[in-house]
């Protein structure tokens, strides 16, 4: 038998719990579900140091994988290029609405023997290729 004094305490916590452990109007499901990620207005820089000022990288296409946006880019130097002989950047950026996830870069077209130091993954054509077959595309040029 509960006294009577606390049977209002009782019953406010009750009603309490019943208030709190609700899901959220407009929410259904279960809450320990990932949610899809946030598309939000983003721009996507790519930048690596190239052997001289005349190399161009260009940003090819954009995809996601799973809960990863994939960067596809280009490095090359057009044929009969003047550049300065001394390390240079190339950098290329796009803009759009993507999905708020992690990044990863892939480059192709490296052929200088040197270590670089920015955090893309370089890839041979042949490996591109394969990785551009996932995911779906989101932007591409």
């Amino acid at each position: 038998m509960v006294p009577r004094p606390l049977i209002p305490l009782l019953a406010f916590c009750v009603f309490f719990n019943l208030v709190v452990a609700a899901p959220e109007p407009g929410r259904s499901g279960n809450i320990d579900r990932p949610q899809a990620p946030a598309i939000v207005q983003k721009t996507i820089t790519v930048e690596v140091l190239t052997p001289d000022g005349a190399w161009e990288l260009k940003i090819e296409e954009v995809r996601q994988v799973k809960n990863e946006l994939w960067v596809f880019a280009k490095v090359e130097r057009p044929n009969g290029a003047i550049g300065a002989m001394m390390r240079s950047a190339a950098s290329d950026q796009v803009s759009g609405r993507f999905p708020d996830v992690t990044i990863k870069t892939f480059v192709v077209g490296k052929n200088w023997t040197w270590q670089n130091d920015e955090a893309v993954t370089w890839l041979t054509n042949a490996a591109a290729v394969e990785r551009r077959r996932l995911g779906q595309r989101l932007w591409r040029r």
